[in-house]
């Protein structure tokens, strides 16, 4: 059985043109398009081989390129049952989607636990509807991960598709995990925890932290940057402490635009805080709470461990007032300004503004 079966294959080569007999089986027998090749190797050598579309005059190669990919991933007696080729002279109607294409997708092969592969010769001349047919990519999502990437991508249409193919393409389930751990952005839980170590816990601690989050995570301090300032233009404290951090976050970020050193832009960002935090204290004692005073939930946000501006009566408009904003005397208030030069330019610039 074996001597016939290698007489009819020798029979079947010779007979064959000399197009197909001599065809290349290995990619690396392909002349030119080096880049290209390289490219689809690596795919091949890392089992993630994508949705490809070859294009280009008859003749270049763009038959024998997959052809020569389908017979380096597969051994020989499995091409039969991992490869379906459809040529010009098929049908390409939707029953051959529908019927053919998906049947062929769809089973599963007992000993192949690769992914199969389907050759279409001059997709071009399918109708219309097979075309619409094959678009369709069944991606598995979340809703809350759809969110994400919507605020993610910031309204850009192009940057929402590119993220949600990039994490499909890298992780089976398009999650918020996974969408957070493709573009690299910091999670909003993440975010949470920074804002609650900076209005709470002492400098070294807050430093150890955040170096320890971003070396962990892989975070940028300018990512950071951008969703504590979105962090700070939603949570309720005084609109004079939001103006100077905001501020602060202002210099911080074009100093790392630079080319500052993210250690010390990493102190100046927890000391604008620890500055900001005095402030609303300060506050606080002086007027026994702040002008639209925040509720429990949005306190305790803030600082869960004091018990500042909760169920207090609030002073008459306080940040028309110095008293409202500096200990109520001036040598206090001397004193505080000095140690806090940013305040003092804040306080100043409002001095000049009333």
């Amino acid at each position: 059985l074996n001597l016939c079966g290698e007489m009819v294959d020798k029979c079947r080569t010779e007979i064959l043109p000399w197009v197909e007999k001599y065809r290349p089986s290995k990619l690396e027998e392909l002349i030119s398009h080096k880049d290209i090749l390289e490219t689809i190797g690596r795919f091949i050598n890392e089992n993630r081989l994508p949705h490809l579309l070859f294009y280009g005059p008859p003749g270049t190669g763009k038959t024998s390129t997959i052809l020569a990919c389908a017979k380096q991933l597969y051994e020989k007696n499995q091409l039969k049952s991992m490869v379906l080729e459809l040529n010009a002279s098929d049908d390409r109607g939707i029953g051959v989607v529908r019927e053919q294409i998906l049947n062929f997708a769809s089973t599963k092969t007992i000993f192949g636990g690769r992914f199969k592969m389907i050759i279409l010769d001059e997709a071009d001349a399918m109708t219309r509807d097979a075309q619409n047919a094959l678009r369709r990519s069944k991606v598995k999502f979340t809703e809350e991960g759809l969110q994400h990437l919507v605020l993610l991508s910031g309204g850009d249409m192009r940057r929402a598709l590119n993220i949600l193919q990039s994490t499909a393409m890298a992780f089976d389930m398009v999650n918020m995990e996974n969408v957070y751990a493709c573009v690299g952005k910091p999670k909003p839980d993440d975010i949470k925890a920074i804002v609650e170590w900076l209005f709470n816990k002492d400098f070294s601690e807050t430093y150890k932290r955040i170096t320890f989050l971003k070396l962990k995570k892989g975070l940028a301090l300018q990512d950071i940057l951008e969703e504590v300032h979105l962090f700070v233009q939603k949570v309720e404290i005084p609109a004079l402490v939001r103006i100077y951090l905001i501020d602060r976050l202002a210099e911080i970020e074009e100093s790392l635009t630079r080319g500052a050193s993210d250690k010390l832009q990493l102190s100046a960002l927890i000391a604008a805080f620890h500055i900001a935090r005095d402030i609303i204290e300060k506050e606080a004692i002086v007027t026994g709470g702040w002008k639209h005073a925040p509720n429990k939930v949005a306190m305790d946000s803030i600082l869960p461990s004091r018990s500042v501006g909760i169920n207090m009566p609030t002073a008459t408009d306080p940040y028309n007032e110095e008293e409202a904003l500096f200990p109520v005397s001036s040598s206090d208030a001397s004193r505080f300004l000095t140690s806090h030069p940013h305040v003092f330019v804040l306080h100043l610039a409002c001095q000049t503004f009333l």
